[in-house]
C-alpha cells in the first residue's frame, strides 16, 4: 500500500488531507477536583487509505491553552517519525499539573505545522474543577458505590437522586454524603446519610435515594442551569452532571 510521507511542519498545505486528517483532543472526564491533574490526549486520526507517515522534528509536538493561557510542555529536541496506519489514530498525552480556580475552563490544542505563522488548532472543551475534599482511607465502611443519573433530568421542581452502596457489615456506622455543586464549584446542597438511613436490599447491597427540591442550604431556589452531583464515601467519589430548567 501506498504511503503517504510528510513533514509534520507541512501537513496542512496538502488540501487533499484536510478533510480525512483530524487532529482533536479528549480528557478523561470533564469533571476534575482542585489540584487534580489533567491527562490531555492529543489525537491524530488517518482517516485515508494510506498509512500516513509523519516526521515529527520534537517530542511532543503538541501545545495548548486553557482560558486563553498558553502552555507549552518542554519537548525532547529529536526527531520522532510516526506511522499512522489507515483509519487508525495517533495519541499523545500530555498532563497539566498546574492548578486551576474552581469553575468552568476551556482547553484548545494546538499542532504547529508551519510555524510561527500557521497552526493546527482544535475545536474547545470545556472541564469543571470542583471543591477538592478528600476521602478519609478506612477499612471498615462502604467499599462499593454507585451514583445514578437522577430523575428526572432535566427537572424543574425536584428529582430523584439515587445510589447504591455495599458496604461491610460491622456494627461500626458507616456514612456516605450527597453534595451539589453549581457551574462555578460551590457547594450549594448536602445531604449526609449514616449507614440507618439506607435500604438493605440482597447480597449485602444497600440502596437509598433522596429528593432535591432545587433550593440551597438556606431554603432559597436556585437558578436554571447545570449543576454537579457528587456522592462520597470512605472509599469512593462518584460525580453526575444535572440539569435545573426553568
Amino acid at each position: 500500500m501506498k504511503k503517504i510521507i510528510l513533514f509534520a511542519l507541512f501537513l496542512l498545505p496538502f488540501a487533499n488531507l484536510w478533510c480525512q486528517v483530524n487532529f482533536y483532543i479528549e480528557t478523561d472526564t470533564t469533571v476534575y477536583y482542585q489540584n487534580q491533574p489533567i491527562e490531555i490526549s492529543f489525537i491524530i486520526h488517518n482517516g485515508t487509505n494510506d498509512t500516513l507517515h509523519l516526521i515529527f522534528p520534537e517530542m511532543p509536538p503538541f501545545f495548548y491553552y486553557i482560558d486563553g493561557v498558553l502552555y507549552d510542555p518542554p519537548a525532547w529536541q529529536v526527531v520522532i517519525d510516526v506511522f499512522i496506519p489507515p483509519d487508525s489514530s495517533h495519541i499523545t498525552y500530555i498532563l497539566h499539573d498546574q492548578s486551576l480556580c474552581l469553575g468552568i475552563h476551556s482547553i484548545i490544542g494546538g499542532f504547529p505545522y508551519q510555524p510561527p505563522n500557521n497552526n493546527w488548532f482544535t475545536d474547545p472543551i470545556e472541564i469543571t474543577v470542583i471543591e477538592n475534599i478528600g476521602v478519609e482511607d478506612n477499612t471498615v465502611g462502604l467499599n462499593y458505590s454507585q451514583l445514578y443519573q437522577n430523575i428526572p433530568n432535566p427537572f424543574s421542581t425536584s428529582t430523584t437522586i439515587s445510589f447504591l452502596a455495599t458496604s461491610l457489615r460491622y456494627a461500626t456506622p458507616r456514612q456516605a454524603e450527597i453534595k451539589i455543586y453549581n457551574i462555578k464549584g460551590q457547594l450549594v446542597k448536602q445531604y449526609s446519610i449514616i449507614n440507618s438511613q439506607l435500604s438493605p436490599i440482597q447480597s449485602g447491597r444497600e440502596q437509598s435515594s433522596i429528593e432535591w427540591d432545587g433550593k440551597d442550604e438556606n431554603g432559597n431556589s436556585l437558578g436554571s442551569g447545570i449543576y454537579f452531583i457528587k456522592l462520597e464515601t470512605e472509599k469512593e467519589v462518584n460525580v453526575k452532571k444535572i440539569v435545573k430548567s426553568d
